[in-house]
């Protein structure tokens, strides 16, 4: 699943406004939440300082306008103590090769004694996006698209393995070092094709495993501040790369 929150700054100054992507009926938001507590599908709690913690809703309480959440693990686990205690949390879920996002608000850890779970308010606003393909992309292979990176122990260029408008996930050799969620790699160069650079600060999202028994890890990142100019490149790549990727034959 695709945790990391979409950028709604990058999205609004590419797409000129969220109108296409809010939804602000509280019938519609509680219909969508539902969906998901029917699936049983996980939620990501995303931590201003990316922290990030998974949780299932369990049920939504309309008369009190809460969502109850459970989670596997220790109620002291250190990351759920950090987003309980963070200023901002983002909450990101897929259903149905949808992507849904919204602020968390009134978040506490209702302590049963025996058992524990999470509740918070059902949002006043909640962000649906197409499916991922309609805004994430796979860069083609025979290009060879990498990051410049300047960060003590990293290779200077790692393979990118697909871009977003708000975030790229690069390839992470297994010799490279380890890094924690919240890094910053500073002064990041996304070399897309001959010509093509989106110049940008990255802070790492998590580290996965490849499927497919590969070797080396996925290092999901989220763009921190690009410029104007880099929103627009990015944009007119991923259109374009859409575009080639409709019209090549299966």
């Amino acid at each position: 699943m695709d945790t990391l929150p979409m950028s709604l700054d990058s999205l609004a100054a590419t797409h000129g406004g969220l109108n296409d992507f809010r939804m602000t009926s509280a019938v519609e938001i509680r219909a969508m939440l539902n969906r998901v507590c029917n699936a049983n599908a996980a939620l990501v709690l995303n931590a201003l300082g990316s922290v990030s913690f998974e949780v299932r809703p369990w049920v939504i309480d309309s008369a009190r306008s809460a969502i109850s959440l459970t989670f596997d693990g220790d109620k002291q686990d250190p990351k759920l103590q950090r987003v309980l205690e963070a200023s901002q949390v983002t909450a990101v879920g897929v259903i149905d090769d949808v992507k849904i996002q919204f602020e968390v608000q009134g978040l506490v850890l209702v302590d049963g004694g025996n058992s524990a779970a999470l509740r918070c308010a059902v949002p006043r606003e909640l962000y649906r996006f197409q499916r991922r393909e309609s805004f994430r992309v796979r860069p083609p292979v025979r290009n060879a698209p990498a990051a410049k990176i300047t960060h003590p122990g990293l290779p200077a260029l790692l393979r990118i393995l697909d871009v977003s408008a708000g975030g790229c996930a690069l390839f992470l050799p297994d010799d490279a070092p380890s890094l924690e969620s919240g890094t910053v790699l500073h002064g990041a160069v996304l070399e897309l094709e001959v010509n093509v650079r989106v110049q940008t600060d990255l802070r790492v999202q998590h580290v996965t495993e490849l499927n497919d028994n590969t070797t080396g890890k996925k290092l999901g990142c989220q763009f921190l501040n690009p410029n104007t100019s880099s929103l627009r490149t990015l944009q007119h790549y991923i259109l374009q790369t859409q575009k080639r990727a409709r019209h090549t034959p299966a």
